[in-house]
């Protein structure tokens, strides 16, 4: 204990130079022993705006800011970035974001404000055909068809409908429209159906009457509702479909689209597009797919010119959208609710893209 202490052992003589600091000897803090006496060391003296600190340097003094903004030394802060553009604000983590309004479940929110609808625009029209028809185009044929009719001398006619789709393909023709009706309860369609027809269109009174239910489709690997191989230009509106297999499968071809349509509640995957170009989705409800053998919504493969728009995307197991080696255009879609298998980190995947994909 050095001399000055206070202490009856204060015996120790300090060095010259050095003082006695709660009985010991040393140099203050920010000094070393050094020449007979104490070397400051460090930074002598902090500028304006800082602050010493216990390891002999200087701190800056900092202010406390909001998100998107950066604090100043001494005091004061700035925004992160360049002012934000009408309809953005500046976001947590700099830059801007878009101010987006709180929509209603199946609605996304749009850039400027307001929501749009996602997924398929229903209007059913008068029993059984509604507006389905409405669609054909000048001279086009438009051939009929109600689940379970039964009044003899079909032939396609409105007053004399087939009564199983499987009826008006073995006599429909490329480019024909092909009507699905149903009454005020609904109609189902059991078949599985396969389409090699160019330019056909399957239109259905409205999703929410009418079901193609596949319960014929578990027959092979790529087995699904309704199957188009090898076809261009093929067209599907206005109906539901759900089975125990895959929704539906597009194989080689192109020029396809699916629109006001709900693929939901199937067995495997929503839509399977295999060697595809030319794919429109547009206003396409994809929902609860993979229900018993993990399949995504939406699965492409080896395809390009993929356009969904308008379109809902949800709970499906244990992927929203799978894609290899394919080109796709998600606008105004939203992915959601995608359902994790057991031993899948984390929970299912909206997206799982994978190599030589542009999304």
């Amino acid at each position: 204990v050095c001399a000055g202490s206070g202490d009856w052992l204060d015996d120790e003589v300090c060095p010259a130079g050095i003082p006695c600091s709660q009985g010991t000897c040393s140099c203050p803090p920010c000094s070393i022993p050094m020449g007979g006496g104490c070397l400051p060391v460090g930074v002598p003296a902090c500028a304006e705006g800082w602050s010493p600190t216990e390891t002999c340097g200087c701190e800056p003094i900092l202010g406390d800011c909001a998100d998107g903004e950066l604090p100043l030394i001494g005091g004061g802060c700035h925004p992160m970035s360049a002012p934000c553009p009408e309809d953005w604000k500046p976001g947590a983590e700099g830059g801007c974001e878009p101010i987006l309004d709180v929509c209603p479940e199946g609605a996304v929110p749009m850039f400027g404000g307001g929501c749009r609808a996602t997924g398929p625009k229903s209007e059913c029209g008068d029993a059984p055909w509604g507006n389905a028809a409405d669609i054909a185009t000048p001279g086009q044929t438009i051939r009929y068809v109600l689940a379970g009719w039964g009044g003899g001398g079909a032939d396609g006619s409105a007053s004399k409908p087939f009564g199983t789709i499987d009826e008006v393909l073995e006599v429909a023709e490329a480019g024909d429209l092909i009507v699905l009706g149903a009454g005020d309860d609904g109609a189902t369609y059991p078949e599985a159906v396969t389409i090699f027809h160019d330019s056909l269109t399957l239109a259905g009174r409205c999703p929410e009457l009418v079901l193609l239910s596949g319960e014929q489709s578990v027959t092979s690997e790529l087995s699904a509702a309704i199957s188009v191989e090898y076809a261009e230009g093929f067209i599907l509106t206005g109906l539901t479909v759900s089975g125990p297999g895959g929704g539906i499968l597009l194989l080689n071809g192109g020029d396809h689209s699916l629109r006001d349509v709900s693929v939901s509640g199937n067995g495997e995957d929503g839509v399977m597009i295999i060697d595809v170009t030319e794919i429109e989705l547009d206003r396409v409800a994809l929902s609860g797919n993979g229900a018993t053998d993990f399949g995504p919504g939406l699965s492409a493969w080896s395809s390009s010119g993929l356009v969904i728009t308008d379109s809902l995307i949800e709970e499906n197991a244990p992927i929203g959208v799978y894609m290899k080696e394919t080109e796709a255009l998600f606008r105004t879609t939203l992915v959601e609710g995608t359902v994790g298998i057991p031993g899948m980190p984390g929970g299912g995947y909206g997206f799982n893209v994978h190599a030589m994909s542009t999304l």
